[in-house]
């Protein structure tokens, strides 16, 4: 009998808390958790990454920034006494370079960690091979595409994920079609796990493995770290909509032109034997004479000169008058409120906007910072994204593990590190360095 658990309340992003329980029975078509009240959280929170800028680039750029050129393989070999600094030995190993080249080690680490921020947790596959010898192959699933399974009520474990490349899709238990089931490896201990079932003469060839973030009370999928300012990007999405709407519907007009008939009485004896077609045609000639004659560059600061008559009430009427019109478009309009949502999104994300070039902390439009700026800001960056690098090397530390690499260097701390390169002085020489991964 699968315990439906509660999907993880959700205060924000479209989807309505609820605090029913939800039991299935032995023939439940459902044995997955939803993510989300209707399952459709993942989709919602990619549409709003997708639409805001300032979200996405710095989802990217903190990915990126923590992969560096991507894991290697060192040898720590102690650490400073001073410092505390890992002192390492970078290493060449044939063996261990062509498992990692042969499964895009670099796009899917960066993958596992993109998903990590804008998601919250990772979903990664592991594939047996020479007959459950070694591990041939890894692979970072998207995670929208993935749900989590109903924990063991006796273990307290999830023993299983869900792949699908379109939820909407499926039909329950029996739709052996539109998704699939994957045995998972006890979370935090999925070496022990794999050894435990590959000794017991387990016959499956593929694995999940998940790392999840701050479940913060959740039992099943966590919040990314941007979901607390859901609303500050709700914001910053609506902003480009409603300038869109105000310039479609806004009528630029930026002169109104009034030419008196007496005008025209005036300047044509024949103005009164015209059809209206033929007056509305001067009317509009006249209007293009008077635009010709003050708009362009070089015709800047002319005058126009106009005379006027008194009508039978005494009141003074300009033969041609020109009105300057006030534009309701006006400049920078919501631009406030979207740099604070802009600030506010970084804000969450820890995310310094000098590394991305639009230090946009001094003010809607400052600027890109010092060169100090960016170094330091890069460093204090790299720091801080150390538990997502440490999530994603969690796989590898289970294949060297599994595949004999650390046997290879009995005696000597195998691990894996990410190299970075980061801006120097002009007075060093060079314009980059290498940094400790």
């Amino acid at each position: 009998m699968y315990q439906m658990a509660t999907p993880d309340p959700v205060d924000r992003a479209g989807i309505v808390p609820s605090n029913k329980v939800y039991v299935a029975s032995e023939t439940s078509d459902q044995p997955w958790v939803n993510w989300g009240y209707d399952n459709r959280k993942p989709e919602k929170l990619v549409e709003k990454i997708g639409k805001s800028g300032v979200l996405s680039a710095a989802i990217g750029a903190k990915a990126r920034i923590a992969i560096g050129k991507g894991i290697c393989p060192v040898i720590i070999t102690g650490r400073n006494s001073k410092t505390g600094e890992e002192e390492m030995e970078w290493i060449y190993d044939a063996e261990i370079e062509d498992w990692l080249e042969l499964n895009n080690d670099y796009f899917n680490s960066l993958r596992s960690i993109r998903d990590c921020i804008g998601y919250g947790w990772t979903h990664a596959r592991i594939t047996m091979g020479n007959g459950h010898q070694n591990i041939a192959a890894y692979k970072t699933d998207d995670v929208v595409k993935c749900r989590l399974g109903v924990m063991n009520p006796a273990s307290g474990e999830i023993e299983q994920t869900f792949y699908s490349p379109v939820w909407r899709n499926v039909n329950g238990k029996g739709d052996t079609i539109n998704y699939k089931a994957i045995q998972m490896l006890r979370e935090n201990g999925e070496l022990l796990d794999l050894q435990a079932r590959v000794k017991g003469g387990s016959k499956v060839t593929e694995f999940s493995i998940i790392s999840r973030g701050d479940l913060d009370g959740r039992s099943y999928y966590p919040n990314p770290i941007w979901h607390s300012v859901i609303d500050w990007v709700e914001l910053v999405i609506k902003v480009p909509e409603m300038k869109m709407a105000m310039f479609n519907n806004q009528m630029s007009i930026k002169y109104m032109i009034t030419i008196s008939t007496r005008y025209f009485e005036k300047a044509d004896i024949k103005w009164n034997s015209y059809t209206a077609a033929e007056k509305q045609a001067k009317f509009a000639d006249k209007v293009t004479e008077i635009n010709k004659h003050l708009t362009g560059n070089d015709k800047a600061y002319k005058s126009i000169a106009v005379s006027s008559y008194m009508d039978p009430t005494g009141k003074e009427i300009k033969d041609i008058s020109i009105e300057v019109l006030d534009d309701k478009v006006k400049d920078g309009k919501l631009l406030p409120e979207s740099s604070a949502g802009d600030k506010q999104i970084l804000f969450s994300l820890m995310m310094n906007p000098t590394i991305m070039g639009a230090n946009t902390f001094g003010g809607g439009d400052g600027g890109a910072g010092s060169g100090s700026d960016i170094r330091e800001a890069y460093l204090v960056q790299i720091m801080l994204m150390e538990a997502e690098r440490r999530m994603n090397s969690k796989v590898f530390n289970l294949i060297k593990r599994f595949n004999g690499w650390q046997d290879k260097y009995k005696g000597k701390n195998l691990q894996f590190r990410y190299p970075n390169l980061i801006l120097t002085t002009l007075d060093t020489g060079g314009s980059t360095a290498p940094v400790n991964p």
